[in-house]
């Protein structure tokens, strides 16, 4: 059973008869209701975490920046836990999911559905990363043919496709002509060790009795199926040696040895992670799969892929853009507008960003137009899509990042001040004659009067040193008031008293 859909139908037998029921198909993401709802479902295979993360450092090596995923749709919700999964792992290095694609379960008559879905994504998004989640071999062996009748399938089309180890782990039994339709396919596979003296006495057993029943078959080695099932049979088979104490399904659960297909211990009625998981990375080159590299959570994947001619660019040359352009825009060396001297309905345009734009844009294929209208107007309708995208000496700011998504910044603006240079500078020399001049003398008098005038004012009634004769006041207050001017700053509080 290599569904949860099948699985349930066979686990709701095993309440009824009391009888443990392993299946090779898990949940992406772990969830008590299984547990609660089929107590007697043991499920021989791992969730999809560390999965996931292989396919999003996949991505990352290969600078994708889209991706659009494709699952099937079962009663039990498809592959959706895998593709929240996936939309966090990808989140985390940023890239987007452009397109989810949901099919429903596998009739007669999909092929059609399959051919209109892929056509809908060949004209409606330059994405061209696939990342297929568990779905059925049928369902994938159709979808790639379909894939490859529409164009989204080979060298030419500069597709990419990332298939899960639940179907990569069954290339080696499928027809040549599911192989052909693959080409250039990234597939994901686990990994197990074939050194041990057990693998090679059990492999040397499959290849006999598989090339006596099928001997047209060109590979006969056991894949990791056939090593979980004798593994499954090896769980069984030591729970009932220890049947003496405790039930079947308890021996089971709690069983620890070191399989074929690896370390086989339970958590929750599902096989524990190795703290260590381990894939193949391997290619589908129309013929068989090769193998590129291996993938370990401490291991990330660098852009080098051995056996890999070329990494395919992920996305399609749109056929024409549209690029809009501000006709009255504010700065003219960044972008003008201007009419073709012959043909006065033609526009021609210039400047800075067009060049820019002209250089990092040769391969692609577009067309300007103008519009005489606001800068956030132009960013509107790059928004809704009338436009592809827009050119010109526009400013990034927060409401407009909310709608479009900016270039990173070519050229940067600022605040300047323009002030008139001062030719003739002034020096020690003018300020001493500054001095000098009558009309700081006759402030300096005037305040000096001002001064002796309410000295004398407030104090001569009462302050002796004011009084006598007129000479002698205005002597007094004179000499107070040069004083107060002069020498104020020697004194301390008690001076004045």
């Amino acid at each position: 059973m290599h569904s949860l859909q099948e699985a349930a139908l066979v686990a709701d037998v095993g309440i009824r008869t009391q009888v443990p029921i392993l299946s090779f198909a898990a949940p992406a993401i772990p969830s008590p209701m299984i547990q609660l709802r089929w107590p007697f479902l043991i499920r021989m295979a791992n969730d999809g975490s560390a999965q996931v993360k292989c396919i999003a450092d996949i991505v990352l090596a290969c600078n994708w920046r889209r991706v659009i995923v494709i699952y099937e749709e079962d009663a039990y919700g498809g592959d959706s836990g895998m593709s929240a999964l996936l939309a966090e792992a990808l989140q985390n290095i940023g890239v987007d999911i452009d397109y989810r694609l949901v099919l429903p379960p596998f009739l007669s008559d999909s092929e059609e559905l399959i051919h209109k879905e892929l056509v809908k994504l060949e004209e409606s998004t330059p994405c061209r990363v696939f990342i297929v989640l568990k779905s059925s071999l049928r369902m994938v062996t159709h979808l790639f043919r379909e894939a490859k009748k529409v164009g989204l399938v080979g060298g030419e089309s500069e597709a990419a496709w990332i298939i899960p180890d639940s179907i990569t782990n069954l290339l080696d039994s499928v027809d040549k002509s599911v192989i052909s339709s693959m080409e250039g396919t990234i597939g994901i596979k686990t990994h197990y060790s074939n050194s041990s003296d057990s693998y090679r006495e059990f492999n040397d057993k499959f290849e006999t009795s598989f090339r006596a029943n099928y001997f047209e078959e060109e590979n006969s080695k056991p894949g990791i199926y056939a090593l979980r099932a004798y593994d499954s049979i090896s769980v069984i088979t030591k729970a009932i040696e220890r049947s003496t104490g405790g039930t079947i399904l308890g021996n089971m659960l709690t069983v620890n040895f070191s399989g074929l297909s690896g370390e086989i211990r339970f958590d929750g009625q599902m096989l524990s992670q190795s703290e260590t998981p381990k894939f193949k990375i391997v290619n589908v080159d129309g013929e068989k799969c090769n193998e590129l590299n291996y993938w370990t959570p401490d291991k990330k994947i660098k852009d080098d892929w051995p056996g890999l001619k070329l990494v395919p660019r992920g996305w399609a040359i749109a056929k024409e853009m549209t690029i809009v352009v501000p006709g009255n825009a504010t700065f003219k060396e960044f972008v003008k507008v201007t009419k073709r001297s012959n043909n006065p309905n033609v526009d021609e345009f210039g400047g800075f960003s067009i060049e820019v734009f002209r250089k990092v844009a040769s391969q692609l294929k577009y067309k300007f137009k103008s519009l005489n209208c606001s800068y956030d107007d132009l960013i509107e309708l790059v928004h809704n899509k009338t436009y592809d995208a827009a050119v010109g000496d526009i400013t990034i700011l927060f409401h407009r990042s909310k709608l479009v998504e900016f270039t990173q910044p070519y050229t940067e603006t600022g605040l300047l001040m323009i002030v008139p240079e001062k030719h003739k500078k002034a020096n020690s020399m003018d300020v001493h004659e500054a001095i000098y001049l009558g009309r700081v003398w006759l402030v300096t008098a005037i305040m000096l009067n001002y001064t002796m005038f309410i000295v004398w004012f407030l104090e001569h009634q009462s302050n002796p040193e004011f009084q006598g004769s007129s000479k002698d006041k205005i002597g007094t207050a004179m000499w107070f008031a040069l004083c107060t001017l002069f020498f104020a700053q020697i004194f301390d509080g008690n001076d004045l008293d």
